[in-house]
């Protein structure tokens, strides 16, 4: 049987990572798969036919549709990952140049008390950005996605030093405007 798992936070929250991190041997982690869906069907759809056992997606777009995923995957786990607010603001402004402080603000600070919503309906795991730079943190997720699997310390080797970027230019609006949770978006 197929096990579910979904990791989303804060834009800014290394879910690009993460999802490269949680792709492995039997376990695969899309990123951002929501982009590509245009319903939650789709994304069960997507979800449902790839191979492997353990199956993923790292997403802050998740944070606004948790209450259909958790009916459409009831026994999925959720680790969300909390990072401080202006930290995150801050971060998104740097590295997209084009927005105005203010509107990033109002917009983060509402991903902010949805993931609030979330953390007091479903049971998930939380974790500090911060401290997935720690290995020890990062088993213990591991352990809780990846039940079974054993933990690999040359994978965590390989990729603690691992910087991931998106290259905007190929963050396109194109794919953005037919996506599940274009609704939601009003700045990209």
């Amino acid at each position: 049987m197929k096990e579910h798992f979904f990791i989303t936070g804060l834009p800014r929250s290394r879910t690009s990572w993460l999802a490269n991190f949680f792709t492995y041997n039997n376990s695969f982690c899309f990123h951002e798969a929501t982009r590509f869906c245009s319903s939650i069907r789709d994304l069960k759809q997507l979800m449902t036919s790839h191979h492997a056992d353990h199956i993923g997606d790292a997403d802050p777009a998740l944070l606004y549709i948790m209450d259909d995923l958790k009916r459409e995957f009831p026994h999925s786990k959720v680790v969300l990952v909390e990072r401080e607010l202006h930290e995150t603001i801050d971060s998104f402004i740097d590295f997209y140049t084009s927005y105005q402080y203010k509107s990033i603000q109002e917009w983060i600070e509402q991903l902010y008390e949805i993931m609030e919503k979330i953390k007091s309906r479903y049971e998930v795991m939380t974790v500090a950005h911060d401290s997935l730079n720690d290995q020890e943190t990062c088993k213990q997720v591991w352990e809780y996605v990846l039940p079974g699997e054993p933990f690999d310390v040359k994978r965590w080797n390989l990729l603690d030093e691992l910087y991931i970027n998106k290259l905007i230019d190929k963050h396109s609006s194109h794919v953005m405007k037919k996506s599940l949770y274009h609704k939601y978006i009003r700045y990209y």
